[in-house]
């Protein structure tokens, strides 16, 4: 899933700057804790994030900074998409296991044969 970055325009007085460098950083800070909850599964949860409407083109200035934003969450994404796939790989096998009611069957499955 690729975004495009926002509108780019030279800063301005240190205002537009100032709030997108905020911007990008709690950006980087939420990608630091869900590699963290990966991790360690009582790491806090990451909250949900939207663009606030009143920040302004993003600088100049500060497009590296954001295009590698962008391209760890890319990354992020795609590990998921990658474990989202394997899971639903798991859940089918699962599914073929037939359900035992009677008791008198053995409670192992047979893989070789």
């Amino acid at each position: 899933m690729t975004s495009a970055l926002p509108e780019l325009a030279p800063a301005e007085p240190m205002t537009d700057l100032d709030a997108w460098d905020a911007v990008l950083s709690g950006m980087e800070r939420s990608l630091e804790q869900a590699v963290a909850f990966d991790s360690e599964p009582t790491a806090p949860d990451v909250q949900a994030w939207a663009l606030p409407s009143d920040i302004g083109p993003l600088p100049i200035e500060l497009r590296e900074r954001a295009e590698r934003v962008l391209d760890a969450q890319n990354r992020g994404v795609a590990e998921l998409e990658g474990r989202q796939r394997t899971v639903a790989r798991h859940l089918a096998a699962l599914r073929t296991v037939p359900a035992s009611t009677d008791g008198g069957s053995s409670p192992y499955l047979d893989v070789t044969g």
